[in-house]
């Protein structure tokens, strides 16, 4: 697997790639500017970056090997947020000049420039439906927010809940018919219930009741599963329910705090964060909770996991310091049997994320 990454190995920010094993290392822009961010387009044919060169933030493609460096982008937007449509077509990203943030998609050419969402306040860009036609996002404010949706092309924005709360995590179904979200009435703030509906507003199901929080949720690859983490039995535990809500299953069964990181991609496995040594290590399991081994021993504040594309390894971002100290932050691969761990520090300086080619 080879992933992409920003580092200022040479002083200034510039984009790399390497294969997982830490082997070829390639620098792809030559660091007389700052250049981050990078994505890999959807068929992995593309790279999308920010760069300086011209004196102001910019998007550019650009080949695997660094070839053909195109600027898609020419305005005084501030770009940041980058994300691919799942079709490989177009790129959104945010714009936020003074506090209201705006969301814009292009064309992956430089043509088309739309704004499909213009000064929200808090608004935080979330995801792309996974048939490309739609983007939803959150308004978050200590007032609380809502979830919109609009259309690729910034018709039929909507308003889906009309009713304030707090706001976390949103998902698409697979199928691009159902959004998953988790909520918290503005009075309580830590009551969060998972809720389902359909992508026009109807059919609002809330999934989870009290007592406890549920957070984390993740659908399965094949959409017929959700995983989640709850306090209903004290600690954070890992559930497991049908897409319906129905037949909700603990799938961990222990004092510690633990937390889903996601299916892997055939959906066969779960990955999640569990702090029963101490440290927020990695573990995994087979879907149904049982075959749980612990894969990593960094002795480390895991804070975020990603699945390589092929399900054989995992990019990680964690914490030397149990309190999180900015200054201490590094990047791992691993890989799925626990036989590979490289500190991949070095490179990205701890503070950027290694992105997976697909």
């Amino acid at each position: 697997m080879t992933n992409a990454f920003s580092g200022d190995l040479n002083g200034k920010q510039a984009i790399y790639t390497m294969y997982a094993d830490d082997s070829d290392l390639t620098a792809l822009t030559d660091g007389a500017s700052n250049d981050s961010s990078p994505l890999w387009s959807p068929d992995s044919k593309k790279i999308a970056f920010i760069s300086d060169r011209d004196g102001h933030p910019e998007i550019y493609l650009m080949n695997p090997d660094g070839s053909e460096q195109t600027r898609v982008t020419n305005n005084q937007l501030q770009k940041w947020w980058l994300h691919w449509s799942p079709d490989g077509q177009q790129i959104a990203f945010m714009d936020n000049p003074s506090g209201q943030v705006s969301i814009y998609v292009i064309n992956a050419d430089g043509s088309g420039l739309v704004q499909i969402a213009s000064q929200i306040e808090g608004a935080q860009f979330r995801t792309w439906s996974p048939d490309s036609q739609w983007l939803v996002f959150t308004q978050g404010t200590p007032n609380g927010g809502d979830i919109y949706i609009v259309r690729r092309d910034g018709s039929d924005l909507k308003n889906l809940t009309n009713n304030p709360s707090m706001i976390r995590v949103i998902c698409f179904s697979p199928d691009s018919h159902m959004l998953l979200y988790s909520s918290a009435t503005l009075a309580g703030k830590i009551d969060d219930q998972l809720y389902t509906m359909k992508i026009d507003g109807s059919a609002l199901t809330r999934m989870t009741n009290p007592p406890g929080r549920n957070l984390g949720n993740f659908w399965s690859p094949d959409g017929k599963h959700i995983s989640f983490a709850s306090t209903r039995d004290g600690t954070w535990q890992l559930y497991q329910m049908n897409a319906d809500g129905s037949n909700q299953i603990n799938l961990t069964h222990n004092l510690a705090n633990n937390e889903p990181a996601g299916y892997s991609p055939d959906g066969k496995q779960i990955a999640f964060i569990s702090d029963q040594d101490g440290y927020r290590e990695l573990y995994l399991m087979s879907s149904d909770g049982s075959n749980q081994k612990k894969i990593t021993s960094l002795k480390e504040m895991i804070s975020t996991v990603w699945w390589s594309p092929d399900g054989h390894y995992f990019a990680i971002s964690s914490n030397l310091d149990k309190n999180y100290d900015p200054n201490n932050w590094k990047t791992w691969v691993v890989n799925i049997d626990n036989s590979f761990q490289k500190d991949m520090t070095k490179y990205t300086g701890g503070r950027y994320i290694l992105v997976w080619r697909p």
